[in-house]
């Protein structure tokens, strides 16, 4: 045979090549090896990276729990970087932290949106209208929609810049993002309705709960409170008191105690949440129910609270959906609530709540009626006809739309 030539060597015979050969192969495989799970981890390993975008950060809110929700959950594959105001990303400082409301909601936006040009990240999930995004979460609801119920036909909406800067953001967003993500029927039907050219683009998913802090059990929530033995308590738990009638609540615990001896001997309000507590405290005071009304803050562990109560009691004018309204239910609470709320739609009237149009001077007498005649579901029942709504069944959702949205920019080349 004639010579072989191998590594700068000249080999006269075939075996002399192949010993060669072998102990070269040895040398080089931990190299190889290694090269070899370098390369798999980076193709293999490389998380996606997804801005997910909240203003605010941190606070006891329902879209505050979510997007920290979010992130732990998606984090394990994804690159997730929370982006709210106040913080620094990648060298810009994302203002929106001080300043009134409009202003605010527009310097975070603008910074939000020099940001996401400078990084490009892979997908930009928004909560907050204002931000260009591949989706958005539209979890406060159409403010177009609130203006008409908040002011109807007044002119009075004009002299706040928000109603003019939050329309505009909402628009923006919207007609940004390859997919709008309502979280009830209702919200659905009013943005198809406000914006008519983004209705392929809409789709329903409701919230969802946190079954290991929200389900049924004991309670020695109103012990600690000091309130009697056999004590009747009604809850109202959220903040913004006047957009979900707590005068009318606090008026719902007099008609009770004006019709039952057990509510008027032992019914209670409690009010946990942020709000204007002198007024209200008034309010009450006025009503002749002022010791039977216990303001108690914010609360760390609302779900002893549900289980303890008679009732969650929120008859709010608009709320795209109320996380408190669902956490009620998963823990066996019944729940009152307003069909201007897109967790009505959870509950079934007469059986794990009840429903009933915006209240009016005359709905806390009819809701007292309603409560006092009807029998509710067993509370294990009531948790149960929400058990499937899981905060982690929500975001397993949200993730099919982030893989459907990198195909589609992936498909179109970015």
């Amino acid at each position: 045979m004639k010579n072989i030539r191998f590594i700068g060597k000249t080999y006269s015979t075939f075996d002399g090549f192949r010993n060669n050969l072998s102990g070269f192969l040895s040398g080089i495989e931990p190299c190889f090896s290694w090269g070899v799970l370098v390369f798999f981890f980076c193709v293999r390993g490389h998380k996606r990276q997804l801005f997910l975008v909240r203003r605010q950060s941190g606070g006891s809110g329902g879209a505050e729990r979510v997007a920290a929700d979010f992130s732990l959950r998606l984090n394990a594959e994804w690159e997730v970087e929370q982006v709210f105001a106040g913080a620094t990303v990648n060298g810009i400082q994302l203002g929106g932290a001080q300043g009134p409301g409009w202003l605010r909601s527009l310097q975070f936006a603008n910074h939000v949106n020099r940001l996401v040009d400078k990084v490009n990240p892979d997908v930009v999930l928004s909560l907050e209208r204002g931000p260009l995004c591949d989706l958005y979460r539209a979890g406060d609801g159409v403010h177009r929609h609130w203006m008409k119920l908040k002011y109807g036909g007044s002119c009075r909406w004009m002299f706040n810049p928000l109603n003019w800067v939050y329309p505009a953001q909402e628009r923006r967003t919207i007609a940004a993002a390859r997919v709008v993500v309502a979280n009830s029927e209702m919200v659905a039907s009013q943005l198809r309705h406000a914006y008519p050219d983004a209705a392929e683009k809409i789709r329903v998913i409701r919230n969802g709960f946190d079954p290991k802090r929200f389900h049924p059990g004991s309670s020695d929530a109103l012990t600690s409170l000091d309130l009697p033995s056999g004590a009747k308590a009604l809850l109202f738990l959220g903040s913004g008191w006047r957009r979900k009638s707590l005068c009318s609540v606090i008026a719902y615990l007099v008609e009770l105690m004006e019709r039952d001896n057990t509510y008027r001997e032992k019914g209670f309000l409690l009010v946990a949440g942020h709000g204007d507590v002198a007024s209200y405290r008034g309010h009450a005071d006025r009503l002749g129910v002022k010791d039977r009304v216990l303001f108690l803050g914010a609360v760390e562990n609302p779900a002893d609270l549900c289980r303890a109560v008679e009732l969650m009691v929120l008859p709010t004018q608009y709320d795209p959906f109320s996380n408190a309204c669902l956490e009620a239910l998963a823990c066996g609470c019944p729940v009152l609530t307003s069909t201007a709320n897109g967790a009505s739609e959870v509950i079934d009237h007469g059986r794990t709540g009840l429903l009933f149009v915006n209240s009016n001077e005359k709905a806390p007498s009819v809701w007292a009626e309603k409560f006092l005649e009807t029998s509710f579901a067993p509370r294990a029942s009531i948790a149960e006809s929400v058990a499937g709504m899981t905060r982690e069944a929500e975001i397993d959702r949200y993730e099919e739309l982030l893989e459907e949205i990198m195909h589609a920019k992936e498909t179109a080349g970015g």
